[in-house]
């Protein structure tokens, strides 16, 4: 996940209202096939999320042109709209009733909302398109400092024009608009200190060619703590194993405890992503973090990413091989882990674990083709691996899905010692093996249209022949 999606998530100051559930209900239309479904979920605040812990509130899917969404909120909040070519966050507030259309016209996809507070859903779907991830102020391409610090300056320009255009075609209310101008502020510190992090230049250079000390990132109000966390460690990836001890000791004393969950996520994620790093550090990390961090969904990821960390490149263990029971769709008959790999001998493989009652999961499949017509190319196995405990339920899905070839059903499913192993707790999730069945991806990009080039990417990375090897 994005800097800039991790700050946009957490920098409004709104006030404390109390909400009744109620429906929100978004009706839309779009022309061009491509675009054949829309997804509205709530993406959790992590460096490096995977799609797989986006909570999805509803998946629409096209049917003669339009779309139908419709799902309970209790209290405001930011979610993502996406669509194929079109996504952005917003804030949804329970009630909210709108309609959309999707223009396909131009070279991006754009999007419009009609309907009571469609300004607030146009003004962040303008500022998306506006400013998608490649468009955002990065100072690692420039070697003149004073150029980078005027593509910051533009920037500033065009999100407050965006901003000061939407409040006074549809009035705005005046907290969101000192909010958002907050935000744009917030924004500019953010990428100003990440140029004298990078060495490209030092702060009087930059006071002096802003006009004013650039406040740190720490001294950021207390409103603004998920903006300042985010951007803290951030700004320390590219460190070396120093610099993140540094990092790790000021979250526990510069920063409130209400914030240092949020910190010590990030950090421990983005950490536990880099290529080269102290595994003694990194459990130093993780067990401060596992000692304030209370979200579940946050430490089953955070899990997962500390075992990325100790299980790549490894086979599994003996236990997990011989206790793990797998049922054919083909043969009717149990194997263990150990004997279906060994069907699959010198094959690199691709798990799907999914199950007949996982709308995600079954949504994927239904998108799959190109992914899957992919795979085969490259001479990668799909094993489909359901955790259903309804055998009749996974069978009936797996037809009607026709996914019956290579498709096993987990006994045990969860509770199962490779689902333990892999910490399978939430599903769809997939898993990349090596031809030699080392695992080599715990966290495999999904085979869907939209993390094609992500999928491409890990198989390419996986079929790279070692010298040792030749």
């Amino acid at each position: 996940m994005s800097l800039r999606n991790l700050l946009f998530l957490f920098c409004s100051v709104t006030s404390i209202s109390l909400f009744a559930k109620q429906k929100v209900i978004l009706s839309g239309r779009c022309l061009n096939p491509k675009i054949t479904y829309v997804d509205i979920q709530k993406v959790p605040p992590l460096c490096y999320i995977d799609p797989s812990f986006y909570v999805t509130y509803y998946s629409s899917e096209k049917e003669n042109d339009q779309f139908f969404i419709s799902f309970d909120l209790e209290k405001p909040e930011r979610l993502r709209f996406s669509a194929r070519g079109v996504t952005f966050y917003f804030e949804a507030v329970p009630g909210d009733s709108l309609s959309f259309e999707i223009n396909t016209s131009e070279s991006r996809p754009t999007i419009v909302f009609r309907g009571k507070r469609a300004g607030y859903y146009n003004y962040y779907a303008e500022v998306a398109h506006t400013f998608p991830y490649v468009a955002l102020p990065n100072h690692t391409k420039y070697n003149d400092p004073k150029a980078y610090l005027d593509e910051v300056l533009r920037f500033i320009e065009k999100r407050r024009n965006i901003l000061d255009r939407f409040s006074k075609k549809y009035a705005f209310r005046k907290s969101f608009v000192e909010s958002e101008k907050k935000e744009i502020f917030f924004d500019a510190i953010i990428y100003y200190r990440a140029g004298i992090r990078g060495g490209l230049y030092s702060e009087d250079f930059l006071s002096e060619y802003v006009g004013f000390k650039c406040p740190k990132i720490e001294s950021f109000p207390i409103s603004y703590t998920h903006v300042n966390a985010g951007a803290f460690t951030s700004l320390y990836l590219r460190g070396n194993d120093q610099d993140i001890k540094n990092v790790f000791g000021k979250i526990r004393t510069n920063f409130a405890p209400a914030t240092r969950p949020f910190l010590m996520a990030n950090l421990l994620a983005a950490y536990s992503h880099r290529k080269t790093l102290d595994v003694d550090l990194l459990k130093s990390i993780k067990d401060y973090a596992f000692l304030i961090i209370k979200d579940p969904s946050w430490l089953n990821y955070l899990e997962r990413c500390y075992a990325n960390v100790l299980y790549l490149n490894k086979p599994f263990p003996d236990n997990v091989l011989e206790n793990t029971i797998l049922t054919s769709m083909s043969s009717g008959q149990d194997y263990s882990l150990a004997e279906v790999l060994d069907k699959y001998k010198a094959n690199t493989l691709y798990l799907d674990f999914w199950a007949s009652w996982c709308s995600p999961c079954r949504e994927d499949i239904k998108h799959s083709g190109g992914g899957v017509d992919y795979l085969k190319s490259k001479n990668v196995k799909i094993l489909y691996i359901s955790v259903d405990s309804n055998k009749d339920a996974w069978m009936m899905a797996s037809k009607q899905d026709s996914i019956t070839s290579d498709q096993y059903l987990l006994n045990g499913s969860t509770a199962s010692a490779l689902a333990k192993y892999l910490g399978v707790k939430s599903i769809p999730r997939y898993i990349l093996l090596d031809k030699k069945h080392l695992l080599n991806d715990i966290d495999a990009p999904r085979p869907t249209e939209s993390n094609f080039n992500r999928l491409k990417q890990a198989i390419s990375r996986l079929n790279i022949v070692k010298f040792n090897e030749l």
